[in-house]
């Protein structure tokens, strides 16, 4: 098992208020497809930041990563609540020395 973490920010229109976490991975979970392979997604959020855990059952970083960026991209224009959201440039990302799970 693989970890990545995708980290979003908001636009200009989004609003203020953070997006609660539980709310958000329960939204998350009706996104994801069995090709996306997840195991388990967490979050943690706070005005101006969102960084979502995402934890899948594949061979390779890479594998792990255009998941998680798929699922991350699909969850910004899917979820009302994240439409003005968007993931950072360069990720999602391997935590440094991230072991097989």
């Amino acid at each position: 098992m693989h970890l990545a973490i995708v980290t979003l920010v908001p636009g200009a229109e989004a609003p203020e208020q953070p997006v609660d976490a539980q709310v958000l991975i329960d939204a998350l979970w009706t996104m994801v497809l069995p090709t996306d392979r997840i195991e388990h997604i967490s979050a943690v959020t706070s005005p101006g930041l969102i960084e979502l855990g995402f934890y899948l059952q594949v061979d390779s970083r890479l594998e792990t990563e255009l998941a998680a960026h798929s699922i991350g991209y699909r969850a910004c224009q899917i979820a009302p609540f994240l439409r003005h959201w968007r993931p950072v440039p360069g990720h999602p990302r391997s935590p440094p020395n991230a072991e097989n799970g």
